[in-house]
């Protein structure tokens, strides 16, 4: 049996609860462009770390509401700063 590293996925299949998913896309909803473009190149990241794991965890979730309140928003260069920022030279910490 595989051990999962995260603890997102519960024995029901669902990576997060209704709850947990109202109040992140209410939190999305009250930020400043600025906030919302960097909690979404964390989220673009964090998933990308974590595919292999888990294609299906809390942050591919939370990377998805992220894009989807951009969206909302009428802002998808929001988005596409976000996916510019990570995909830059990462500095690494000695």
């Amino acid at each position: 049996m595989r051990r999962n590293l995260f603890h997102h996925f519960d024995t029901t299949g669902f990576i997060m609860t209704k709850q947990e998913q109202d109040a992140f896309r209410d939190y999305l909803q009250h930020i400043e462009d600025e906030l919302l473009e960097a909690v979404a190149a964390d989220y673009i990241w964090l998933a990308a770390q974590s595919e292999d794991q888990e294609p299906y965890s809390r942050f591919y979730w939370r990377r998805n509401a992220c894009r989807e309140e951009c969206a909302r928003r009428g802002k998808l260069r929001i988005w596409r700063h976000a996916e510019r920022a990570i995909s830059g030279p990462v500095e690494q910490v000695a």
